[in-house]
């Protein structure tokens, strides 16, 4: 062998242990860099999740807490209304009653049975009474001035000249009975003049109209109070509170760490420029968050803090578990990369003594096998993940299809009245309701369909026609889209145990199945009709469509798991499965089906309990 080849020989033994050991090297530390890169992402990833979710939980707690309370306020006057028609037909009835029975007496001594009755009751924290007036406007009953008593009101006016008593009478003889609304100062508030709501009611016998009366804004103020007692009772969690300030600073409803002179002049001042998320950004550094709201009209500002130590320390274990991870990994990267480098180089040494040809070939055969290995890893790796994302996607597709539909439904329907300027505030309302509801039972669907075969359950006593009511409204706006109608009658209070969502699941996948058989078919004026009978101890339940029923030759067969007559991308054939599971073993019920009047009728027979548990 002569020099010339001594040398290539030479060459061909330290070029490529050198080249093997540079590219070790390199891929080595290329493959760390993205380890630790990932790591450094993935909790980047989960601190911005954990902390939107909280951010998101804490701002639809707080908003819904705020329409409860604003709902309260829109339905004061009606339901002060309601209170005094109430007291004024309670009066009535004993009146009558006194009268029927002492028909054989004077009518001066029934008349005064009549005002004995009557002038110690007291109501509305004691601010109510009852008053009389003849149709002739004299007063014959008024407890808390009875020295006018026998007087002419027919002068009487309040702070904006209306004649009053002479009103109301004229009222209560033409319609039997009616509402009145007048102006008057209150004793302890000096000229200031307020709203006062009455109630009156003719009394035939002997030419009378009895009536009470009650200021709004002490009805409203009954009603803040009574809102700022539920608000203290609330237990958000251990870690979160609500509270209520006034917007001159005062704490009416707060925890100790919030009632802090900072803490309240930052909360007013955020406030004035419109509310939401005290301090702008969550940062890293954050201890709480806390989002607020003005409550116009009362001058409140309403707001719920949580603190963050649970995220935190949430993230601190998993990034410790990630770095235990990645010098784990790390570790057993240098190792199996030390190992192949050793293997390698032992090889390249063995074969450096063969010929270059048989050197060639062999590192050719070695390229092409490593090549191939590579390509086949990726083709498996792939195959996984789409056989994984396949089984999950088809598993949860079929229960959030409507929902999504409903959501896309209720924003075009927004988006086309804007454009045609009918949009109200009270449709944009109902309509983000509906939409937040649709939001809730995707989240609940998820959780059900996770939770499905775990032993623990979220066991309750609920009003099933609240539920129904709840349920049909998610669904309506899908249906009334479609120009489908849909009807739920429940005439009396029943009172189910066990697992509320899984019973919504049950009815809202029914509900969505007609809708499509509906729209398959081009049924025009398609319905869906729920009805409720209590029969003994068990509540029967009927869901039926006009969608020309069901064929007969697969009726036996829509209960089967991943049985469906629909296509893949609209159904799996997993909701009506769960359905009967759900109804037979979380409610010991029975979920049957027949086609009739030309439909489908679905009937779900559950036991019933007499009283709520607590």
């Amino acid at each position: 062998m002569d020099k010339q080849e001594k040398q290539i020989l030479k060459l061909m033994r330290i070029v490529p242990v050198f080249l093997v050991s540079v590219f070790f090297i390199i891929a080595l530390l290329i493959v760390i860099n993205n380890k630790i890169q990932n790591g450094e992402q993935d909790i980047k990833d989960t601190r911005e999740s954990l902390l939107q979710i909280k951010k998101s939980k804490i701002k639809n707690e707080l908003l819904a807490l705020v329409r409860q309370i604003n709902y309260q306020r829109r339905t004061a006057k009606k339901s002060l209304k309601s209170e005094l028609k109430e007291k004024v037909d309670m009066a009535y009835e004993i009146s009558m009653n006194i009268y029927k029975q002492n028909m054989n007496k004077d009518k001066k001594t029934v008349i005064k049975m009549i005002k004995d009755a009557l002038r110690p009751i007291r109501f509305n924290n004691k601010r109510g009474y009852f008053f009389i007036y003849t149709m002739g406007l004299k007063n014959v009953l008024l407890p808390v001035a009875p020295e006018f008593e026998g007087e002419d009101f027919s002068g009487y006016r309040d702070i904006k000249g209306d004649y009053v008593v002479r009103n109301m009478a004229k009222l209560c003889k033409e319609n039997s009975s009616t509402f009145y609304t007048w102006y008057w100062k209150k004793p302890d508030k000096g000229f200031a003049s307020f709203e006062k709501i009455g109630y009156g009611r003719y009394f035939k016998p002997f030419e009378w109209f009895i009536g009470t009366g009650e200021y709004l804004v002490d009805f409203e103020k009954n009603l803040q109070n009574k809102i700022i007692k539920e608000v203290q009772d609330i237990k958000y969690n251990k870690n979160g509170y609500y509270f209520i300030l006034s917007n001159n600073g005062k704490v009416l409803v707060g925890a100790e760490d919030n009632s802090s002179k900072f803490f309240v002049q930052k909360i007013v001042k955020f406030a004035k420029n419109g509310g939401g998320f005290v301090g702008g950004k969550i940062s890293k550094k954050s201890n709480t968050i806390t989002y607020i709201a003005n409550l116009d009209g009362w001058g409140w500002i309403i707001g719920l803090s949580e603190s963050l130590k649970n995220i935190h320390k949430k993230i601190n274990t998993k990034e410790k578990k990630l770095a235990v991870q990645l010098n784990d990994t790390l570790i057993k990267l240098i190792a199996l990369f030390a190992a192949i480098a050793i293997l390698l180089l032992g090889l390249l040494y063995v074969l450096s003594q063969k010929s270059k040809q048989v050197f060639m070939r062999y590192k050719n055969t070695i390229l092409n096998e490593m090549e191939k290995s590579k390509k086949q890893l990726i083709l498996v790796q792939n195959q996984n993940k789409l056989a994984s994302m396949g089984e999950m996607l088809g598993n949860i597709s079929h229960q959030w299809k409507q929902p999504l539909n409903t959501l896309g439904i209720s924003v075009s329907k927004m988006m086309l009245l804007e454009d045609e300027g009918y949009l109200t505030k009270e449709i944009m309302q109902k309509s983000l309701i509906r939409m937040e509801k649709n939001i809730t039972y995707l989240s609940r669907t998820i959780d059900v369909f996770r939770d499905f075969f775990k032993p623990s359950e979220q066991i309750e006593t609920f009003n099933l026609r609240e539920e129904l009511k709840s349920m049909t409204n998610v669904a309506q706006c899908s249906f009334e889209h479609s120009l489908i109608d849909i009807s739920c009658v429940c005439e009396e209070d029943i009172f189910i145990r066990g697992d509320k969502k899984k019973l919504e699941q049950v009815f809202l996948n029914i509900l969505n199945n007609a809708k499509d058989a509906i729209l398959s078919n081009n049924i025009k004026n398609g319905k869906v009709e729920i009805k409720v009978l209590k029969e003994q101890d068990r509540a029967k339940i009927t869901i039926q469509d006009n969608a020309l029923g069901i064929p007969l030759d697969i009726k036996d067969k829509i209960f089967e798991l991943y049985f469906t007559t629909k296509s893949q991308s609209k159904g799996t054939g997993v909701g009506l499965y769960m359905s009967k599971i759900i109804i037979e073993n979380s409610f010991q019920g029975e979920l049957n089906f027949e086609n009739k009047n030309n439909g489908a009728l679905f009937t779900v027979i559950i036991p019933i309990t007499q009283k709520i548990q607590r």
